[in-house]
């Protein structure tokens, strides 16, 4: 319809009607697209070229080279995993490290049981031997001094050896058990649920771009 119409317009009139026309329509496309500094998701799988579009940079903590920019670095997010989460002008950019929230873990508690024990003891003695032969011994008959040797005493000392032996002996041993009280840990594993090195969401992979000029 356009054509129609400006093919009945001196060719002045066209130029500058085809020009206004363009100038609308790039004004128009410039507005609506995301601002410089808009940070979009980005398949490169899904791309035709395998490459992002102009005026875009991967977030990569590259240096840009050109436009508005220029000078500064991306925000590094691609090769660090990260997600963006939402929050005022004042704190856009800021970095928040990971931490988990406070809680406490259930821990149902335990018990230990000891029915006791014995020692078993089957009693001992103890042998004891004295030998006196060199505290007493007896020489020829001599009335005078000793008076137990009948017919007379030979000139060698006998030994004279007398043996003890101890009574039997028992150990005392009582029995007894260990009074183990009822304690709980007050923490407690991950019972249910997949376990990693990090606390993520259910989520899929992407390049993020930023909008540099």
């Amino acid at each position: 319809m356009l054509c129609l119409v400006l093919s009945f317009l001196p060719l002045s009139n066209r130029i500058n009607t085809l020009n206004t026309t363009f100038q609308e329509t790039v004004d128009f496309l410039d507005e609506t697209r995301p601002p410089v500094g808009s940070i979009v998701a980005w398949l490169p799988s899904f791309s035709t070229s395998q490459d992002i579009p102009t005026g875009w940079q991967r977030c990569d903590g590259s240096l840009i080279l050109s436009g508005a920019l220029t000078g500064t670095q991306t925000p590094d997010l691609n090769a660090a995993g990260k997600f963006l989460r939402g929050a005022l002008d004042s704190e856009a950019g800021q970095l928040q490290d990971d931490a988990v929230e406070e809680h406490t873990h259930a821990d149902p508690g335990h018990t230990h049981v000891d029915r006791g024990h014995k020692h078993k003891d089957d009693g001992h003695n103890h042998y004891f031997q004295q030998d006196w032969e060199n505290d007493y011994y007896f020489r020829r008959f001599d009335e005078s001094v000793f008076n137990i040797c009948d017919g007379g005493c030979s000139d060698y000392s006998y030994p004279m050896i007398r043996a003890y032996e101890t009574p039997v002996g028992y150990a005392d041993i009582q029995y007894d058990s260990a009074d183990i009280k009822e304690s709980t840990s007050g923490l407690g594993g991950v019972e249910t649920g997949r376990v990693a090195a990090e606390t993520r969401p259910t989520n899929i992979k992407i390049v993020w771009i930023i909008r540099i000029f």
